[in-house]
């Protein structure tokens, strides 16, 4: 999109992958952290009236650094660990983008009671 987005790490699940695999390898690839225990989080439908995607939303509580994240040609990922009310002070910054996951997730994290 041209500027840089606060988003979640994610991708395309590969042929014969399972949901939690793919969402393990991806979060590998674009911050460079191991998950070892995904957990469920929630499904989130970008655009229901528009198409049938679903995005299936994993989390973990423990994450390790083993590597430096690994970009596709057109993208450029630096990752940053922040708290929930330092997402929250995002949005009150003018100029900032933030992407639609991002902000499902952090709605069900605070209507749902949940931690991470």
């Amino acid at each position: 999109v041209g500027k840089w987005v606060y988003s979640l790490p994610g991708g395309r699940i590969e042929e014969l992958e399972k949901s939690s695999e793919g969402a393990r390898r991806e979060f590998l690839e674009e911050t460079g952290y191991r998950a070892p225990q995904l957990r469920p989080f929630f499904l989130h439908y970008p655009m229901p009236s528009v198409c049938d995607q679903v995005v299936e939303v994993f989390y973990s509580a423990q994450c390790t650094a083993v590597t430096h994240p690994s970009c596709d040609l057109l993208e450029r990922i630096v990752p940053v660990c922040l708290r929930e009310e330092e997402l929250y002070s995002l949005f009150k910054q003018e100029g900032i983008a933030v992407d639609s996951l991002l902000c499902s997730a952090l709605f069900y994290l605070r209507v749902s009671g949940k931690s991470c």
